[in-house]
């Protein structure tokens, strides 16, 4: 599906490109401040001969440390001097978690059961592939610094992974998760064609079905989880060839 939606992006900047007014494309590194809560929603799973759902209020979700090994790359195709599309796919490579208290009440039938885990700094790490596309638009600024306003929609395929000693395991879960952002960003031309970007974004997730695997094998249940909304601060640049 991933490689699929990256075909998709990159054919609609290829077919458009040639009727705009300009066309650039970059690459920059991110860092990445997740803000509030990863929380689960709903599980579901196998008991004896049934398969059942169950509503999960996630009081206190598990908080995430700042990520500071993160890039991206994209292109935007401006169809007028003031707006245009963008596109892109960002590699978030490692959030860590916080200490925290994890707790909520699961709920199932009328019954109502309370769960309480503490868990300990760094067992886990949180990444991420995302996929965005969306709107651009170019303030009318003159000179040299050109910010921008933008804004659109986030295809995130994540991966929670257990850590043992700050190592890997095979006890993980994955999924996807749409989302939306928005942000601003300037371009400092140093050129006419060739640019230093400074963007910053505000991302936020949806719930999103993630499966559980244990020793690389898929666990007996699968659930909602939402990531944490997140900023993303980047530098980098922009190549506009039209």
């Amino acid at each position: 599906m991933g490689r699929i939606t990256l075909f998709t992006v990159a054919g609609l900047f290829a077919a458009t490109a040639a009727s705009a007014v300009g066309f650039g494309f970059g690459g920059c590194y991110l860092l990445g401040m997740p803000i509030g809560e990863a929380k689960v929603t709903e599980y579901t799973a196998n008991y004896g001969s049934y398969r059942v759902t169950v509503d999960v209020d996630t009081r206190n979700g598990l908080p995430l440390k700042m990520g500071t090994i993160n890039f991206g790359v994209g292109a935007v195709v401006n169809f007028v001097p003031l707006f245009g599309i963008e596109g892109g796919f960002e590699m978030h490579t490692k959030y860590n978690n916080k200490a925290a208290t994890v707790s909520g009440i699961v709920s199932y039938g009328g019954y109502e059961e309370p769960f309480y885990e503490q868990v300990l700094e760094d067992q886990v790490k949180w990444k991420m592939n995302n996929i965005y596309a969306g709107a651009r638009f170019n303030l009318p600024f003159g000179g040299s610094v050109k910010p921008y306003a933008d804004g659109g929609f986030l295809l995130i395929f994540g991966k929670g992974v257990a850590l043992d000693n700050g190592a890997e395991t095979n006890d993980y879960v994955k999924g996807t998760n749409m989302g939306v952002y928005f942000g601003f960003g300037t371009n400092v031309f140093v050129s006419k064609m060739f640019a230093i970007s400074i963007p910053v974004k505000f991302n936020m997730p949806f719930a999103g079905t993630y499966k559980g695997y244990g020793s690389g094998y898929e666990g007996p249940g699968e659930g909602k989880l939402k990531p944490p909304a997140y900023f993303t601060f980047g530098v980098g640049t922009e190549i506009f060839v039209l």
